[in-house]
Order: C-alpha cells, then sequence, then structure tokens
C-alpha cells in the first residue's frame, strides 16, 4: 500500500507539471495564435480580392459591356465549376457586384467581396464629378474584399487593346536590312511598336553606317523593337546582345528587346471583321454588284465608222475583257464613242460583244442587284470607279495598262453610307495603276499592286486611304510593287494571313498561260507606310530602299475592322493600388 502511495504521488506530481508547462506554452504563446489567425483571415481577405478582379476581368474579355451601366436586379451570374457565388447588386450609379467564395465545411464564415465597375471601354472618358476619372477606352475596377473583421480593398485599372497594336507585325521575319534610313513613328502616344515572333532584321545603323530611330512625341512612351528571335544589324552575321545590344537601344532612341519568352499573340482578322462590307445602317447604301474573272486592260485600238464622206478611222481608248483560259466565255470591248460616227465597223477580234460609252466617255462594267454598275470606267480620267458596291469576283481579277505612260486609277468612293469593295472569291487581285479613295481590296488568293503615278494629275502617291473609311488590302500573301514610281505611299491596313513583301520594280512573265508578277532588286527613293502591316503566319519583307517611314496609325483600325466578334476585346492591365 505504501508503495502505492508513493506512485500515486509521483504521477499526480509529473501530471501537474506537464499541466502547468502546458498552460505556460499556451500562455507564452497566444499572441503568436492570435497573429497566425490574423495573418489567415488577412489572407484570405486578399485571395477573395484577387478572385473578384479575375473574375471581372475574364468577363470584360468575353464582354466589353459587361458593367457599362448599373445592374437592374440582384440576379446571381451562373459560374461553372462552382467555387464562387457572384450577384448583380441592383441600385447606384455604377455597376456593383457581391460575392463569396464557397467554403466547402459550410461554416457560413466565408469571404466575401464587394465590387464597383467604372466602364469606359469603347467609350469616351467619363464625366468629371462622376466618380473616378477613368480614361478612355478604359474600365477601373475598384474591390473590397473580406474575412471575418479583416477587408483587402483594391484599385486596378485596364486599358481596351486594338486588333494590332504595332506598325509592323510579323509572324516570322521581318527584313529590313537593306532600307539607308528606318524611321518608325505613331499616332498613338501609348503605344509605337514593331513586332516579330521570329528575328528583326535592320539596316547597319549599330554598325557605324545607316539610321534607324523609334521617335516619341512629348509626353509619349518610348518605343519598342520586340522580337521573339534575335534582332540583327546588317554588316554583322551575330544578334544584338550585351553592351551591343545597349548601345543599339540608345543609338535609335528607343528599346531594342530580343528573345522574348512570350509569343505575341496576332488576331487572324477575316472577312467578316472587316466593316467595309454592308452592315445594318451604317452601309444601307452598299450594292451587292459582280464581275466576270478574267483580265481588264486598257488599250488603244484603231475603229472605223460609215461618216457622210464614206469609211472614216480614228484610234481611240478602250477596255478590253479577257476571260481566263478554257473558261468558254467571249471577249468583251467597252470603246470610248465619243468621237466617231455611229455606224461602227467592228475591228477584227472584237466578236458581238462591244460596248460604246456615253456621252460623258464612260462605260458600265459588271452589274448590281438593284442594276446599278458594279464598277464604271471614265475614259477621260483613266478611271475604274467602285461608287458603292461590293463587288464579287468568282475568281482572279487582273486590271493593267498596255499603253505606255497611262496607269489607271481605281478609286474606292466611300462615304458614311456606301463603301467601294472588290472581293475576289476563290482567286487574287492584281491591279496596275493608282489606288485611291476608301475601301477595300479583299482576295481569297493573293493581292498584287503595281504602284505608278498618276500622269494625268502629276500624284505620287499610290494608295491613300479616306480618313472617314481607310483602304483595307486583305490577302493570302500582299505584294507591293515600286512600279515606274520610286516613291510608294501605303495608308490603311495591309493585312496578309502570310507574307507582306514590299518589291522596289517587277517584271510580266507567262507562266502556263498567264502573266505573272515577279518582284525585281531595284531601289526605292522613299517608303511610307501609315496604319498597320500584319503578316498573322509569314514574313514582313522589305526591298532595298533610300527611306522607310512605319508609322502606326490606330484611327484606320477603327475605321476598317469591326474589333472581335460578340463585343469580345483584349485589355491590358496598366496599374493597381492596394490599400
Amino acid at each position: 500500500m505504501k508503495k502505492r502511495g508513493i506512485a500515486l504521488v509521483i504521477v499526480l506530481t509529473v501530471a501537474s507539471v506537464v499541466v502547468m508547462m502546458t498552460g505556460a506554452f499556451v500562455i507564452a504563446n497566444s499572441a503568436n495564435f492570435t497573429s497566425l489567425g490574423a495573418s489567415q483571415r488577412q489572407r484570405e481577405a486578399d485571395l477573395v480580392t484577387s478572385s473578384a478582379i479575375q473574375f471581372i476581368y475574364y468577363q470584360l474579355e468575353m464582354d466589353q459591356t459587361f458593367g457599362r451601366s448599373a445592374f437592374g436586379d440582384n440576379a446571381e451570374i451562373k459560374l461553372e465549376g462552382g467555387g464562387m457565388r457572384v450577384q448583380h447588386v441592383k441600385g447606384g450609379a455604377q455597376a456593383q457586384l457581391a460575392g463569396v467564395l464557397l467554403d466547402e465545411a459550410g461554416t457560413g464564415r466565408e469571404p466575401s467581396f464587394t465590387a464597383t465597375i467604372y466602364n469606359r471601354l469603347d467609350q469616351a472618358a467619363g464625366e468629371k464629378g462622376s466618380g473616378p476619372a477613368v480614361p478612355a477606352d478604359a474600365v477601373l475596377i475598384r474591390v473590397s474584399g473580406r474575412s471575418g473583421s479583416f477587408t483587402s480593398n483594391c484599385d486596378v485599372l485596364y486599358r481596351g487593346e486594338p486588333l494590332f497594336d504595332a506598325s509592323v507585325t510579323a509572324n516570322k521575319l521581318v527584313q529590313l536590312s537593306s532600307n539607308s534610313a528606318i524611321n518608325i513613328f505613331s499616332k498613338d502616344r501609348s503605344r509605337n511598336w514593331l513586332r516579330s515572333n521570329g528575328d528583326i532584321q535592320l539596316n547597319s545603323f549599330a554598325n557605324g553606317s545607316g539610321h534607324t530611330e523609334l521617335h516619341k512625341d512629348d509626353g509619349g512612351t518610348q518605343g519598342v523593337i520586340w522580337a521573339k528571335g534575335d534582332i540583327f544589324s546588317a554588316g554583322n552575321p551575330n544578334a544584338l546582345e550585351g553592351k551591343r545590344l545597349a548601345d543599339a537601344s540608345l543609338a535609335s532612341k528607343g528599346v531594342l528587346a530580343p528573345k522574348s519568352r512570350i509569343n505575341h499573340d496576332i488576331y487572324k482578322l477575316t472577312p467578316a471583321d472587316l466593316s467595309v462590307f454592308k452592315a445594318g445602317e451604317t452601309k444601307g447604301a452598299q450594292s451587292g454588284g459582280h464581275m466576270l474573272p478574267g483580265t481588264y486592260s486598257v488599250d488603244l485600238s484603231k475603229v472605223s465608222w460609215i461618216g457622210e464622206d464614206g469609211v472614216e478611222s480614228a484610234y481611240v481608248k478602250t477596255v478590253s475583257y479577257t476571260p481566263p483560259p478554257d473558261s468558254g466565255k467571249d471577249k468583251i470591248v467597252w470603246y470610248d464613242g465619243r468621237k466617231i460616227g455611229e455606224q461602227l465597223i467592228l475591228p477584227e477580234g472584237w466578236g458581238v460583244q462591244s460596248y460604246r460609252s456615253d456621252l460623258e466617255g464612260i462605260v458600265r462594267l459588271g452589274s448590281t442587284s438593284d442594276w446599278k454598275a458594279a464598277m464604271t470606267f471614265d475614259f477621260e480620267n483613266n478611271a475604274f470607279v467602285a461608287d458603292n458596291s461590293a463587288i464579287q469576283v468568282q475568281g482572279d481579277l487582273r486590271i493593267t495598262s498596255k499603253l505606255d505612260g497611262v496607269f489607271p486609277t481605281i478609286k474606292l468612293k466611300s462615304d458614311e453610307s456606301s463603301t467601294g469593295v472588290i472581293r475576289s472569291m476563290g482567286g487574287s487581285i492584281s491591279v496596275q495603276g493608282t489606288l485611291t479613295g476608301g475601301g477595300a481590296m479583299v482576295a481569297d488568293g493573293d493581292i498584287n499592286l503595281m504602284c505608278n503615278p498618276n500622269k494625268k494629275t502629276g500624284e505620287e502617291t499610290n494608295v491613300e486611304a479616306d480618313k472617314t473609311s481607310g483602304v483595307v488590302l486583305y490577302g493570302e500573301n500582299v505584294n507591293i510593287y515600286g512600279g515606274s514610281n520610286r516613291k510608294v505611299e501605303l495608308k490603311g491596313l495591309i493585312y496578309a494571313n502570310n507574307d507582306v513583301n514590299i518589291h522596289g520594280g517587277v517584271k510580266v512573265v507567262t507562266e502556263n498561260g498567264n502573266l505573272v508578277w515577279q518582284g525585281t532588286d531595284d531601289k526605292l527613293e522613299s517608303l511610307q507606310l501609315q496604319g498597320a502591316v500584319v503578316a498573322r503566319a509569314g514574313s514582313v519583307n522589305i526591298a532595298q530602299t533610300e527611306n522607310v517611314g512605319l508609322t502606326y496609325d490606330q484611327d484606320y483600325l477603327k475605321k476598317l475592322t469591326k474589333g472581335m466578334p460578340n463585343n469580345r476585346r483584349r485589355i491590358a492591365h496598366l496599374w493597381t493600388r492596394s490599400y
């Protein structure tokens, strides 16, 4: 019994010591436990705030009009996969959301948030006094997350991004090594880029000759030449890196950024994304026209007619249509009939399809659904004119001149209610002449444009975009040839699914019975590209040129494209403020 009592005393003594030590440990670390709990709550508040921002970001990318105005109900937003419950908050001057992160244990103490959206995407800047100052085409998200008594407040500003954000964008090589001077400008103070997912070959400016400069307006952002691959300067086979790269950036007055780990996503533009086609009320006067595939050539022909003194003859301008080989179609001739008699003797080879111009020297080519001319030709001004038609051609379309020194003008006339468009279905479009006005040439195949000055007016500009509409060159490949003009100016959007090629000159050869244009190495004096040039899956190759000017102008993109379908939008982060 005595031994049992001693054992019990020992056990009780040890137990009391353990209890005392445990109590002391708890008392000593109670502050740490409190701090740990507080840290967990604060982390939960931060996480629910971040989750809310990402959720709203996703909603805005899927629909840029999300939260543009206050919600009129308290409806719940259905989410796949669960994890969070979000609903509208009715009332208020701005769109508001409320939500919680769901707890699997169902404790009822889930972290929650409230969010206010100030959405000015695709809108002008917010009016002063109506809330936080939000710039045009931007969105401010203001979120307050809570867990217990802890809060996390965050403001995030995003900016809407254009479909293309650079003067030149390519998926492969950008070739500029043969140009003496390269000047890169931007009409957008926040963007001045030249981008490639491949390599960029610049001139020899980094090796003591040539000139490359990224121009910046006062207050504008610094220009960037960005490549996922390497950046080279002609005269040295090694890529720019280290001190040579730093010196080259300094010489360009911008930033040269090679070897990016990020692949630049180039939007796949389709003809349906272009705003130049009839769309509701905006293009209500546009007619659907059709022209035969083949070659339309300006020429000079000798014609005869029976006059008062017998048979008389004269040379007159003509436009002849030559159908594709084996098409079964007949040749068609339109002629200037203003100065010849009525009783024409058809020249050999004209056939029965010969048409006289009206008294103003104009002939009708093709037709529209409302009995108008799809295109006209004005003999006085050597001009093909698409006034208000979206012209479809089932195959190749070629417009050329067989007269030395006579280069026709192709006018794509455009206004608020109508746009001139030439659309080749399953073929290519080849034009030898001066393209003016606003509209588009869109082909499933290639676009070939031989630039020549307007001899009648002396104009040197070859592709002049109307600011109210602009010009689109869209094709599998877009090839631009210098022709007889050593100064080439292009304004608008040039988009190729593969390559964009600028050639100094052209030679015409016959392959398999067809005329084919081949680029030559002739040197251009000047090449000025304003708008955006995009080679989605290929390269941009610019021929030997004395002076190259590349100017990014987002105005053309806004006028020429509808943006992403279903109101989707790319948005980019500008800044975050946590408090």
